[in-house]
């Protein structure tokens, strides 16, 4: 059993009485990537510190031997390597014929070859991985960004977000579970990532992006299920995606978010999107009063109320 982080500070939350002797394979084909995935635990698992000053979860962690930052981001679907960092280390790099889309753009992608991943006390994996060019969204946003940790990787693991303590957890599948709480835990069903929400009281179809800075974003091809054509209503800012090409995007104010019995008054990022079988996102700043573990493959994602009046 596993205490919770938003009741006593991390360094105290959890343990496991094990060694790192804790070895588990996972295998797979996406982007014809073969993966070997090892789980590593000690007398005491120590949480990692990461950083969440740009809205996102940021942490540190070592490939091929050299620590750098990796962003969190299990709304994108492929984990991608910096190609300046992949050449960095020597790697071997085979160019594709493919790219990466975005929402505005396309990356053009290389394959780093024998890409050495390991987060101590967590877990480690080797495999082959794109390299794009991270540069220009690392320049945006001021953070040196050396590899994205996506969803071909994440939706084989278990992992805790504690937004609160700046503080991650990764684990094996249906390992977690809370110890009794005065604060309020919801587990919600989701599948592929998405979950059945409601935007102003409606029905909705949303896909959890902790790679996304804005609390909700709404496709335009959902918009107006949701909310008027009156464009008085919204503001105009500026966003970047992957490409670290800045668009304009149009923001409403004042939405409400509902996810289960959590709600909050949102503001909402309306922006262009191509597949048309779900209706949005929901990002890292809803669940930034949160304590959440998500896990794709169990379809559970538990949240729980850190605020103050829980």
């Amino acid at each position: 059993m596993f205490a919770l982080a938003c009741v006593v500070p991390p360094a105290q939350a959890f343990s496991h009485a094990s060694e790192f002797q804790e070895h588990d394979v996972t295998k797979s084909a996406e982007v014809a990537q073969i993966f070997q995935l090892e789980f590593q635990r000690g007398p005491k698992v120590e949480l990692v510190r990461g950083d969440v000053s740009q809205s996102v979860m940021f942490f540190r962690a070592n490939v091929n031997g050299e620590e750098v930052w990796v962003l969190l981001d299990n709304g994108a679907s492929n984990s991608v390597l910096d190609i300046t960092l992949a050449k960095k280390l020597g790697l071997r790099l085979v160019k594709q014929s493919g790219s990466i889309a975005t929402p505005t753009a396309s990356l053009a992608t290389s394959r780093a070859e024998g890409v050495e991943f390991d987060l101590p006390t967590q877990f480690r994996f080797t495999a082959p991985m794109f390299a794009v060019d991270l540069l220009p969204i690392s320049k945006r946003i001021d953070r040196p960004i050396g590899m994205v940790l996506g969803n071909d990787i994440l939706k084989h693991l278990a992992y805790v977000v504690d937004p609160q303590y700046k503080s991650l957890l990764f684990m094996k599948s249906g390992e977690f579970n809370l110890n009794p709480s005065k604060h309020k835990v919801e587990r919600i069903a989701f599948k592929n990532a998405i979950v059945e929400a409601a935007i102003n009281g409606k029905p909705a179809r949303l896909m959890i992006d902790l790679g996304s800075n804005h609390a909700l974003t709404v496709f335009e091809h959902s918009w107006s299920k949701f909310f008027s054509s009156d464009s008085s209503e919204l503001e105009r800012t500026r966003s970047v995606d992957a490409s670290g090409i800045i668009n304009s995007r149009f923001v409403k104010a004042g939405t409400r978010l509902e996810l289960g019995s959590f709600f909050s008054q949102v503001r909402t990022t309306k922006t262009p999107y191509p597949a048309t079988d779900f209706d949005g996102h929901i990002g890292f700043p809803f669940f930034i009063d949160k304590f959440i573990v998500v896990d794709e493959s169990a379809g559970v994602l538990t949240v729980v109320d850190c605020s103050p009046d829980h």
